[in-house]
């Protein structure tokens, strides 16, 4: 070929360059086309210098940027400024948008008298000079399409990144122990402790992977690994689908299941990876302890149930002929086809993670107390009817949960929790001794699974912002997010006047202020848990639904001024919570709890408390029912039933029930004026929230919060007569690593 038909090749077919123009962090996104910074979707306000140095540092994850880089890339040669002081005011800037601390960075960390470096997971996506359209009708779960991701529904795409070492500290108290116990020791603990730590790849991209403690303590978020496919349950508009996606090509599919699977959860593959063992998560669990299994095969085909068993978890046998569920307190065996089941174990409370050693000569598990919030590992050999509870030392963390094998039982990789962190933690073998921590923030690391030899994968979960609350904007007819001192409230309550507005904190702590801000008053210490409140008719006292690690739920009564949680009840009694004063203030009605909140198995009424007399007395045909909201002219009392369901209203004056609404639902609120309800459908789609007026019955679908990946839950009513949800913030994506490369 000659060159005048090389040049005219050339210029038929022009180079793409690509380069980096959108980098993407948690819920944080930065645009350099547009040169915005905005949370879950939302701009925050950023000056282009700051920003600019944000996406020098979003350029290089995990590497040192050095001042000097920084002057020259930023501020060039031949300007002249105060460097320091204008860089050092820059990166405050981007932490206060980012809610960063230099104390504890989880974003930006600096290194002294060098320079920066961007510690969390970055997505980086690349808009080639030549460029077509996003396709339409893309899917939620896709990236952006770009010239290395030109066709839907890719959902996978690997980042290399380095988790920070283990601080200085325990290396230094490692290595001065193994002294004193000889050379041998010191030489093992040093190549434990002095190896880099393995390199961290970032699968996934959206953000949507179930997390761990969505619904209730028992979510424990599998992931299923075979071969090159990896199946999750993932957040698709507030509701959980089961999505099986190819590691080679990124290409994923939703598996689709019988109507009874509702918001599917896995809990294992079949040994030979043909099949999945799923159970219903729809919300029920919380009132029924167990529910029914089922296997899904992976490669198409019908689902089908069980037999008749319940569980709340379950594994394949290592031969993969039998199912091995837990019930209660018990373990057995059981036909995928059904059958009578066997009895293997009975152990300490409620197992779950239950997973074999490649050998399948030991199986270790997890026991969740929901009551008390704690979960610990437990072991049973082949041969024995006693589990026995795991120790590893005093350098991992007291939470311990859901371990696993790598493939080739070299290594046995669990997660440990303390003071609100997660990481991961790896021993070898079998061992419980020597146990090294594997990950050290800046993300939740959570449930490990095994995929070959010796490479894992797990789920990084970015909580810096768990919660924002969400209020309508009756203009534009959207849920706009709360920029006040309500922005990260759970659980929020009115008082009747309107006067005065108490709420609970994600670490369960109870304020109050006025409905301006001002105020402000914490009522209840971090060591206590609150769940939620109801103000008194004299807007001094608020009924409270709280427990203390060591118990179960109760009713208390605190003053809106602070001081001493008063007990409304006996100390021993059985768990009950959702509080609700009478409008005058002098009865107060609550019910019951469900199993997964401490709840025993016999179903309480809803029961009313005179508070002067201090006697009790049981709302007929109560029993089956929770939930309960007084109604703010007194007449009527709104409930649940346990299956969520119904909807009931109880006419104080005539003692009678009727149902109001059947669909399944949650969250029911009074508007101000008490003449309608507003509740959330917990099915549908965009998980609508709805109006009900009293006492027509007539239902209203009022609005459709845009949830994405996100879980969506109606919180509280403005005075004014306006919703508010709180959306959990949380991003989950899949990540792994090759523990064989260090």
């Amino acid at each position: 070929m000659d060159n005048g038909a090389t040049n005219r090749a050339e210029k038929s077919s022009p180079l793409v360059v690509t380069v980096p123009t959108r980098f993407t962090f948690g819920v944080f996104e930065v645009d350099l086309t547009t040169e915005e910074l905005k949370r879950s979707g939302h701009r925050i306000r950023l000056q282009s210098q700051p920003l600019r140095i944000l996406a020098a540092l979003l350029e290089k994850p995990g590497e040192l940027v050095t001042r000097q880089d920084l002057q020259l890339k930023i501020w060039g040669t031949d300007v002249v400024v105060d460097f320091e002081h204008a860089l050092g005011n820059a990166i405050k800037k981007i932490r206060d948008a980012l809610g960063d601390s230099a104390e504890n960075p989880r974003f930006v960390e600096t290194v002294s008298r060098r320079g920066y470096r961007f510690i969390a997971p970055v997505a980086a996506y690349s808009n080639p000079a030549n460029f077509a359209p996003a396709a339409e009708n893309q899917s939620p779960f896709d990236p952006p399409l770009t010239e290395a991701s030109a066709q839907p529904h890719h959902f996978f795409q690997k980042r290399v990144l380095r988790p920070r070492a283990p601080v200085l500290g325990w290396m230094l108290a490692a290595i001065v122990c193994a002294f004193a116990a000889g050379v041998f020791g010191v030489l093992h603990l040093l190549k434990n402790l002095l190896a880099p730590p393995p390199r961290l790849s970032q699968v996934s991209l959206d953000g949507g992977i179930y997390t761990q403690g969505f619904r209730s303590p028992e979510t424990l978020s599998t992931l299923a690994v075979e071969g090159s496919r990896i199946f999750a349950s993932a957040i698709d508009q507030g509701h959980i689908i089961l999505l099986e996606s190819d590691l080679d090509t990124g290409m994923a599919r939703q598996l689709i299941l019988p109507a009874d699977v509702q918001e599917p959860e896995i809990d294992d593959i079949s040994p030979d990876g043909t099949k999945l063992l799923v159970r219903s998560h729809s919300g029920m669990e919380l009132q029924e302890a167990e529910q029914p299994l089922w296997v899904v095969p992976t490669n198409g085909g019908s689902a089908f149930r069980v037999g008749d068993i319940e569980s709340h978890d379950a594994t394949w046998t290592p031969d993969g002929k039998k199912v091995l569920y837990a019930t209660g307190n018990r373990l057995e065996t059981v036909s995928p086809e059904g059958g009578t089941s066997s009895l293997v174990a009975e152990v300490a409370g409620r197992a779950f993670w239950l997973r074999w050693s490649p050998d399948g000569r030991m199986l270790r598990f997890t026991i969740v107390d929901s009551r008390q919030n704690t979960t610990a590992l437990w072991e049973l050999r082949d041969g024995e009817r006693v589990a026995h509870r795991l120790t590893f030392g005093t350098n991992v963390p007291e939470n311990v949960c859901c371990g696993t094998w790598t493939s080739d039982g070299k290594f046995f990789v669990t997660q440990g929790t303390h003071n609100g962190n997660t990481d991961l933690w790896e021993l070898e073998g079998n061992s419980t001794a020597n146990a090294r921590q594997i990950t050290n923030g800046p993300l939740n690391y959570t449930s490990p699974a095994a995929g070959k030899n010796e490479q894992i994968f797990f789920q990084g979960v970015d909580s810096i912002a768990p919660v924002e609350e969400r209020e309508l904007d009756s203009t534009h007819q959207e849920f706009l997010p709360r920029t006040d001192f309500l922005q990260g409230a759970v659980r929020i309550s009115f008082s009747l006047d309107h006067q005065w507005v108490a709420w609970t904190d994600v670490p369960g702590r109870l304020w109050r202020a006025r409905v301006d801000g001002s105020e402000k008053m914490q009522l209840t210490s971090g060591s206590l848990l609150v769940l939620n409140c109801a103000w008194a008719a004299d807007d001094k006292r608020l009924a409270v639904m709280a427990k203390d690690p060591n118990h179960v739920f109760q009713v208390f009564e605190i003053s809106q001024s602070g001081g001493e949680l008063r007990s409304l009840l006996s100390p021993d009694a059985p768990a009950i919570g959702d509080p609700t004063f009478s409008p005058d203030g002098k009865y107060l009605a609550f019910a019951g709890l469900p199993v997964l909140m401490g709840g025993g198995n016999d179903h309480l009424p809803i029961r009313i408390l005179d508070l002067a007399t201090n006697r009790i007395a049981n709302i007929p045909d109560s029993v089956g029912l929770f939930s309960p909201r007084w109604s703010p002219d007194g007449r009527y009392i709104a409930a649940l039933t346990l299956d969520q369901q119904k909807l009931m209203l109880f006419d104080v004056a005539a003692k009678t029930w009727k149902v109001i609404a059947t669909m399944f639902l949650s969250d029911p609120l009074w508007a101000p004026d008490g003449k309608s309800l507003y509740f959330c459908a917990s099915t549908g789609e965009s998980r609508p929230i709805y109006r009900i007026s009293i006492p027509d019955a007539k239902v209203e679908d009022v609005f459709h919060p845009a949830c994405g990946h996100h879980n969506c839950i109606l919180s509280g009513i403005t005075p004014d007569n306006r919703p508010l949800i709180r959306v959990d913030m949380r991003r989950s994506n899949i990540f792994s690593m090759n523990l064989a490369e260090r």
